[in-house]
């Protein structure tokens, strides 16, 4: 089996693994908290996107343009995850602020730098490191405030988790892809395989965050 052929089946393992944090969301909705609820909203929108963009990928068509949108909704409701904890750190006015910014740098460098049918490079990047922001942000005031008595039993901790090894582990593959395609295939194929495997461990987060239920800090 060549290298190619590989990452298409970590790929398609990737896309479907998605549906199980999609079955609990569906199944403990009516027990889950608001940042659950959004990070639910989430998981089936990433679903639906993922399912769709396979659908067009198997008839060989462009499916990129679909990951331009992915990225504005996906930031838009994790920044909406943290809005409480930002509100410790920033003005409140600061989250919505921030979504706004994000959207129009997305919007421009779709038109002008990356292209609507390229990889969103500049958006994947911006986007990655303000969530690592939120996530630290995150640590950091759990760590001061000491508010959380049970760790493993609060969503947002699972939630910080999960984007913390993803968007750090995909950091430089957002910076290289759009190069890689052009100029070096073989690192590309090797992006695929390590962006589907820490999809999936995000995933894996994801339902741990979903399942648990903390009412000992609110």
């Amino acid at each position: 089996m060549d290298l190619m052929a590989t990452a298409r089946i970590f790929a398609r393992i990737s896309t479907w693994f998605v549906l199980i944090p999609t079955f609990i969301f569906l199944f403990r909705f009516f027990r889950l908290n608001r940042e659950q609820k959004i990070l639910g909203i989430l998981i089936v929108i990433s679903a639906f996107t993922e399912l769709v963009s396979f659908s067009i990928a198997m008839r060989e068509s462009g499916n990129l343009y679909l990951l331009h949108i992915y990225t504005i909704i996906q930031f838009t409701l994790l920044t909406l995850i943290y809005r409480s904890t930002l509100r410790k750190l920033f003005l409140p006015i600061f989250s919505s602020a921030i979504i706004v910014l994000f959207v129009c740098v997305a919007i421009l460098a779709a038109a002008y730098i990356d292209g609507v049918t390229f990889f969103n490079s500049v958006a994947r990047v911006v986007e990655s490191l303000l969530v690592l922001t939120y996530v630290l942000g995150f640590f950091v005031l759990t760590l001061r405030e000491l508010r959380v008595r049970y760790l493993e039993k609060e969503p947002l901790f699972w939630i910080s988790t999960a984007l913390l090894i993803y968007f750090s582990g995909n950091l430089f593959i957002f910076i290289l892809y759009n190069y890689s395609l052009r100029h070096d295939i073989s690192a590309l194929v090797w992006g695929i395989i390590i962006h589907s495997v820490l999809a999936v461990m995000k995933n894996i987060l994801y339902c741990i965050a979903l399942w648990v239920q903390n009412n000992t800090n609110k």
